[in-house]
């Protein structure tokens, strides 16, 4: 079983382990379009990492869809990554971690 955290990240995979270390494609076997997908997600969030609070209230909408696309992805990775996975999910824009299911 492993624990990882999915966030949304400027400079790397939004994937990590529970000591932080972050996780590439090359470290979990997932299908190459759930990576895609980590990647579409994280480039869409990144937008919004360095806005303030008025920013993000201005486009709570937003923050909403990717807060639930973000959920989506943790449950499904938790069902994929061989050996079983936990998945927390961080929100950026509640600012604090959330339990996918």
């Amino acid at each position: 079983m492993r624990y990882l955290t999915l966030v949304a990240d400027y400079t790397g995979a939004p994937l990590r382990e529970s000591d932080g270390t972050v996780i590439g494609p090359d470290d979990l076997r997932l299908p190459p379009h759930i990576w895609n997908d980590l990647d579409a997600w994280n480039q869409r969030y990144r937008e919004v990492l360095p806005l303030d609070e008025e920013g993000r209230k201005k486009r709570r909408g937003e923050i909403r869809v990717l807060d639930q696309k973000g959920r989506e992805l943790a449950v499904l990775i938790e069902t994929l990554v061989p050996g079983g996975a936990k998945v927390a999910y961080y929100s950026e824009g509640a600012g604090q971690l959330q339990k996918p299911g």
